[in-house]
């Protein structure tokens, strides 16, 4: 795949591909059970905010530079905004550690897990 085929996305203005994505939400519900009672119930205690994995591709033309502004935008502290191709435009954060891959094999392309 090239990633002229590949839907494009942005996190703090640096634009990249997105061959893949993971997205995690829900809601969180606590479960009331008491001793020696057959009597239980659950209470919905408010939605999961989503959690987004996003693998993020970047290539040539201009790679060294868009690397390291992307680099910049992972690094910055707070919040910023996400254009996700699927989920649209969300205000995230980065929590953790994200991956830089880089292969002879793959000339002209870096991958970035997020």
């Amino acid at each position: 795949m090239l990633p002229r085929d590949l839907r494009a996305a942005s996190f703090r203005g640096v634009r990249f591909y997105v061959p893949e994505d993971e997205t995690e939400a829900g809601r969180q519900a606590i479960d009331h059970s008491f001793p020696d009672s057959s009597i239980r119930y659950m209470e919905d205690n408010g939605k999961i905010l989503p959690r987004f994995r996003v693998t993020a591709l970047l290539s040539e033309p201009g790679l060294p530079g868009r690397l390291r502004s992307l680099l910049n935008a992972l690094d910055r502290p707070g919040p910023g905004t996400l254009k996700h191709p699927w989920y649209g435009s969300k205000t995230v954060m980065v929590d953790g550690t994200y991956n830089v891959q880089r292969t002879d094999r793959d000339s002209g392309i870096v991958i970035v897990d997020i």
